[in-house]
């Protein structure tokens, strides 16, 4: 079994997703890095557990603003 632990903390003076956006993309290098297979709902499940926006990073394509409790959505290229 392998295990990862993914801590995010927001630096003085970041924007907003720094951190989430790290984390974010951190969850899907270990997913590709080490074939956990974890499916996009998993990894969703995930994210959201580190933070309400952390799911938002998670998508591919032109992310808009229209996210809350529901989640994030993207608007493909």
């Amino acid at each position: 079994m392998q295990m990862a632990c993914v801590l995010k903390s927001i630096p003085i003076g970041a924007g907003f997703g720094g951190g989430s956006s790290d984390a974010a993309h951190t969850l899907l290098l270990l997913n590709e890095l080490l074939n956990l297979r974890i499916s996009p709902d998993e990894l969703n499940a995930i994210a959201s557990s580190l933070g309400s926006d952390c799911p938002f990073f998670l998508r591919k394509g032109a992310p808009t603003s229209d996210w809350s409790r529901r989640g994030a959505f993207s608007v493909q290229r």
